[in-house]
């Protein structure tokens, strides 16, 4: 998978050495989360919380026409879901992370010369992962911090998806960006149980250099 990664890497740049483009970096924040159902899946009184995480990449936009811009991202997109729970004598939170490496080709449609309405598949390998819990049951604390990514075999780090998201880049080259990530990959390997996949909205900042 991380060959696989390196590949359209080098591609990425090779095709930007022939065309028109622009470079660029942001970053921001992914407002995180999986479709689980907290109760169905934890036990009554657990839900869904927010879990703001990072995102930052590398970019470039390449111009097909006036209208059309093909672009690219390869960096840093933390994924995961946050659980509560605060009932009775319970009390506590459960969150996952992952930081995984992403790879988004997309295509940007110009609504003018400063809005676009970006659209493109992604695909991401996690490198790192962070399970952290804190819960507190009839008086009895107990706190669980586990990082070993070894429990994991390569098609369970891997996601896969499609992204959507309106940009805004200013003359001087300020990008602002807000979007929609929608997974894909059910990390559910019972067929019979609900689907769980990642998605987040994200809102980024950054920059293009022309």
């Amino acid at each position: 998978m991380k060959k696989t990664l390196l590949i359209l890497a080098i591609s990425f740049f090779t095709i930007c050495v022939s065309a028109q483009t622009a470079f660029g970096i942001k970053a921001g924040v992914n407002s995180a989360s999986m479709s689980v159902d907290a109760e169905d899946t934890f036990g009554d009184g657990w839900s869904k919380a927010i879990h703001p995480l990072i995102t930052a990449s590398f970019l470039t936009q390449i111009e097909l026409s006036y209208r059309t811009n093909l672009t690219m991202e390869l960096g840093l997109v933390q994924k995961g879901f946050k659980i509560k729970i605060s009932e009775g004598g319970n009390d506590g939170e459960v969150s996952m992370t992952f930081n995984q490496i992403q790879f988004s080709p997309g295509i940007a449609f110009n609504a003018s010369d400063e809005f676009s309405i970006g659209l493109g598949p992604y695909i991401g390998y996690a490198a790192k992962y962070k399970l952290k819990a804190k819960i507190t049951i009839d008086g009895d604390n107990d706190t669980i911090t586990d990082t070993d990514t070894a429990d994991f075999d390569d098609e369970e780090k891997l996601d896969y998806g499609v992204n959507v998201d309106l940009n805004y880049v200013s003359y001087n080259g300020l990008l602002l960006s807000a979007g929609y990530s929608l997974g894909l990959k059910d990390y559910n390997n019972d067929s019979d149980s609900d689907v769980y996949t990642n998605s987040g909205i994200m809102i980024s900042i950054g920059y293009l250099f022309n």
